[in-house]
């Protein structure tokens, strides 16, 4: 019966701790590192947020509300325009909620080779489906006209978005290390007696 107590604290104790650092990371998107230059754009824990949520909250409807919840205030928050959602957020939002399923199967164990390829899994679903948003209704940067609604076109869109891939890749792999590192540590020296599943 002690045995069976202490777990359950225990995963009460983890909860709140990896809903904590997940919140210091949106903190961290919103209010201090929003993305909005060049070179920072697309830098961002949004997407170790969704992995982090996706392999560590149990709870299957918080594992989805709260990175989106996360992604749709700080979207707000940061938006030059007022409080409305962009063009073409459905497609962002959708690859988002693809990278919460990526990390749920991550695992418990959080392994690093599991990590790592949700970290591209996320960021090629970012890319691939981000990117055919703009195709769809985005202007071309080159051109300052449509894209053309041809493969021709398409292929320019994803070429253009490309170097936005890589920060997305570069910014899953370094926020996920964070999340995952820091939950694990601080696990670890508050709870130093229990036995922690991962």
């Amino acid at each position: 019966m002690v045995n069976f107590k202490m777990t359950a604290l225990s995963k009460l104790e983890k909860w709140k701790y990896e809903i904590l650092i997940v919140l210091v990371f949106a903190f961290w998107r919103a209010f201090l590192f929003d993305g909005s230059t060049f070179v920072t754009a697309n830098i961002s824990p949004l997407g170790a947020i969704a992995l982090f949520s996706g392999a560590k909250i149990q709870n299957s409807a918080a594992k989805y509300t709260i990175p989106i919840g996360i992604l749709l205030i700080s979207d707000l928050l940061i938006n030059e325009n007022g409080f409305h959602l962009y063009d073409g957020w459905i497609w962002v939002y959708s690859s988002y909620l693809l990278a919460v399923f990526f990390g749920s199967k991550i695992g418990e164990k959080s392994k690093a080779l599991n990590i790592s390829y949700g970290c591209l899994a996320a960021a090629l679903t970012h890319w691939l489906l981000a990117d055919f948003g703009v195709w769809l209704g985005g202007i071309n940067v080159l051109t300052g006209l449509p894209f053309p609604k041809t493969l021709e076109g398409l292929i320019q869109c994803y070429t253009l978005g490309y170097p936005f891939f890589q920060k997305v890749l570069f910014a899953n792999c370094m926020y996920a290390l964070a999340l995952f590192g820091a939950t694990n540590y601080l696990i670890r020296v508050i709870l130093p007696r229990r036995k922690q599943v991962y």
